[in-house]
């Protein structure tokens, strides 16, 4: 519970919040991510937050109905946020981070204060950073050397 919260009775609480928040989870809706972003909902309800999670396959469709104010949020993988914040999108950039000890480090220093003003580009902000493993990109065609290139192939 918040510190501003405690000791509160519901009816000091201010009204009931509601918003609707994207979800990339590749699993879909039974999906570890998509199980923890339910989870997250159902504690947000202590602070009058009621979160509707919609859980998307597509990551791109998730982040075109973050960007047509279909939702007030969305989880993405750092390599698709990067349109909305250069600093978190750059994260799986090839050789930045090469161990899970390194990860940790930068989430230290991602939930310093002093990054605060570096989570804001325009009108959106990084609310959180939370690791789910190494991504490893495999291609069978030299050419295909960013995530650019590679968007829209499909190779058997």
């Amino acid at each position: 519970m918040l510190p501003a919260v405690q000791g509160t009775t519901p009816s000091a609480l201010p009204k009931p919040v509601s918003i609707r928040f994207c979800v990339f989870d590749p699993v879909g809706a039974t999906g570890q991510i998509a199980n923890l972003s339910k989870d997250l909902a159902l504690e947000a309800r202590k602070w009058n937050l009621l979160v509707d999670v919609k859980v998307y396959t597509d990551e791109r469709v998730a982040a075109e109905e973050f960007k047509a104010g279909q939702c007030e949020g969305v989880a993405l993988t750092t390599l698709r946020a990067k349109q909305f914040n250069r600093i978190v999108g750059s994260i799986d950039s090839p050789g930045n981070v090469r161990s899970y000890e390194e990860m940790k480090t930068l989430l230290r220093a991602l939930s310093n204060p002093a990054f605060q003003p570096m989570s804001v580009t325009g009108r959106y902000q990084v609310a959180g950073v939370v690791p789910i493993g190494a991504l490893f990109v495999m291609v069978n065609d030299r050419s295909i050397n960013s995530i650019e290139k590679a968007a829209g192939t499909t190779r058997q």
